[in-house]
């Protein structure tokens, strides 16, 4: 019996490479595929997360429920208050404050300095004693009334306030006028604008501090 045999044509070669070689390339497609694929879906889920807000400003004063159990009291002979703590005080005989530059430090002692004169600076909250009637002073104008500020009546009037140094100058100030029922009101003005007139200083926080401060007053 005659065995044949023989080996592969070049053509049979060249088919079978053909066919391999499009095997791997359609693999490769595949997977190239897959993997946009995954890297799209992660870049959609990482761009549809919404960016928290980073909060980074802190506010210098932090009033929300002031204890003024603990505050300094100021005493004379008209009435008794207590000093906000960090506050800084200026005494001028009997009924007269004032309180330069108050910032509020929550568990600060306020201070109490010896006595010089309002005429020399600059001033942030000033308090004295008259024996009229609860109303605003003349050039200034009402903006709240029916207050109770220490239990007593007390109205929020609005105008100017002039301080001596070299020249004289004029500041916008709030004004608290307190009702003793003896006779003798507290007035407590307090400059709402810097110096240059152009930043507030009654912020709402500082509002608060100065309210809670005038809900000690105690008269004799």
């Amino acid at each position: 019996m005659k065995s044949f045999s023989r080996g592969f044509s070049v053509t049979e070669v060249l088919i079978v490479v053909v066919a391999v070689g499009l095997l791997v390339l359609g693999g490769l497609w595949i997977m190239d595929k897959k993997t946009d694929t995954s890297s799209n879906s992660q870049q959609t889920t990482m761009t549809e997360e919404p960016e928290l807000p980073v909060d980074t400003e802190q506010p210098a004063e932090q009033p929300e429920g002031i204890d003024t159990s603990g505050w300094t009291v100021f005493d004379n002979e008209v009435y008794s208050i207590r000093i906000p703590d960090g506050w800084s005080v200026e005494t001028f005989g009997a009924g007269l404050l004032a309180f330069d530059f108050p910032t509020y430090q929550p568990g600060v002692p306020g201070e109490t300095a010896t006595p010089i004169g309002l005429v020399s600076s600059r001033f942030e909250v000033h308090m004295t004693t008259y024996p009229d009637e609860i109303e605003c002073n003349e050039g200034t104008t009402l903006e709240k009334d029916s207050l109770q500020l220490g239990g007593y009546d007390a109205i929020i009037c609005n105008g100017t306030r002039e301080i001596r140094r070299a020249t004289v100058t004029t500041y916008p100030v709030r004004t608290y006028e307190i009702a003793n029922p003896a006779g003798e009101s507290v007035q407590a003005d307090f400059a709402t604008h810097s110096e240059d007139g152009t930043t507030s200083l009654l912020t709402p926080e500082r509002i608060e501090v100065i309210e809670a401060m005038l809900n000690t007053i105690q008269f004799k």
